[in-house]
């Protein structure tokens, strides 16, 4: 098997896990919209989409880590009772799969990316979760806010390394005399 895989190149290994994800992915959530929310479903749905995840880290496609990290997360969400995945939540996050196979393709419509963020933003909002995480994973947006903040920033670290430090030296202190 690994002779067969040699000969693919990295971006046709992660179209190639993106399908094999994407079918799994498929079949569970269409489990979901049949009422089967179970802890073995939702388990098999984060490890596919943390596949897809780790696969689309490989070959550095940021929009493809983004998105199947915000159905990561909402499949921990669903996992931990946070949320429960209803219809429109499923509906959603099918269509995140096919952006992550338009996405393996090298097909993917940020315009559509955009659409999915705005549209998951509302159902974890009507969820009580907060959501500005997962929006700004969907749409690939890095938010910087310490920039403003950079000499508040600065003292907090040092602050905190400080704090750090005494504490191994306290430790160490307390070996050295015991």
């Amino acid at each position: 098997m690994s002779d067969e895989l040699s000969n693919f190149s990295m971006l046709e290994l992660f179209r190639l896990e993106v399908d094999n994800q994407a079918a799994i992915l498929n079949e569970g959530l269409l489990a979901l919209e049949h009422g089967n929310q179970s802890a073995p479903q939702l388990e098999a749905l984060m490890r596919a989409a943390h596949s897809v995840k780790g696969a689309a880290r490989m070959v550095g496609s940021d929009d493809g880590v983004l998105l199947a990290h915000a159905m990561e997360d909402s499949f921990v969400a669903a996992q931990s009772g946070a949320l429960q995945l209803g219809d429109r939540h499923v509906d959603l996050l099918l269509k995140a799969v096919d952006q992550l196979l338009a996405i393996s393709r090298n097909e993917q419509d940020k315009s559509e990316l955009e659409h999915l963020a705005q549209r998951d933003h509302a159902h974890f909002e009507d969820a009580g979760l907060d959501v500005s995480i997962l929006q700004e994973n969907l749409l690939g947006v890095q938010v910087v806010r310490g920039f403003a903040r950079e000499p508040y920033e600065i003292e907090k670290f040092h602050r905190q390394s400080q704090d750090v430090f005494d504490r191994r030296v306290n430790i160490m202190r307390y070996f050295f005399f015991v």
